[in-house]
């Protein structure tokens, strides 16, 4: 049975997706990157011969994930080694890194959040659309979720901002006869 309270936030959702992945395709890791002006910072990672782990700050020129802003298409790029553009990044060229799966994450009203990525060691020719329609289907749900819990975090702050509004005096700025009665309460 399918518990409906499985998924309560983005973080759970996210390594519950990862481990999906990581059961279902056989690639070498799988990661969410988050991205912070040009630095992209590891949010959590699954199987893993890379040594990447959560925590961890890339700078935009140095990954793959990167080339996703200016084209936020989802890529599956099973021969890597083919790839010169690729095959110069410092990422791909101090590490053995033969296939690359990448979906934009994005949170509410199409803003960039990151990535949803795959990196294998070996070429894998065999990846392609159906692969990646699931990939982009996870990817998606993720980004609604992550657009939900952002949505109600703005929310909470103007609920807060209305509150002290509604308790204040606009002209002195001190509690007005709403806060005092709540306090006497």
């Amino acid at each position: 049975m399918i518990d409906p309270n499985q998924f309560s936030n983005f973080p759970e959702a996210s390594r519950s997706v990862l481990e999906f992945l990581s059961r279902h395709h056989d690639l070498d890791l799988w990661m969410i990157a988050r991205k912070h002006g040009d630095d992209w910072i590891v949010l959590h990672v699954e199987q893993n011969p890379y040594d990447i782990t959560a925590g961890m700050v890339f700078q935009k020129t140095d990954i793959l994930c990167a080339g996703l802003i200016n084209d936020p298409v989802a890529k599956v790029l099973p021969r890597l080694f083919d790839d010169s553009a690729c095959s110069d990044l410092p990422m791909v060229a101090g590490t053995r890194i033969g296939a690359y799966i990448g979906v934009p994450l994005l949170a509410g009203d199409g803003r960039w959040f990151g990535t949803l990525c795959a990196l294998d060691r070996n070429e894998r020719p065999e990846l392609g659309k159906q692969d990646l329609a699931l990939i982009e289907l996870l990817a998606g749900l993720l980004s609604s979720l992550l657009k939900i819990e952002l949505d109600a975090i703005e929310i909470d702050r103007l609920a807060e901002r209305f509150r002290y509004d509604a308790m204040t005096d606009s002209l002195t700025g001190l509690p007005n006869r709403r806060a005092w009665d709540e306090r006497l309460e």
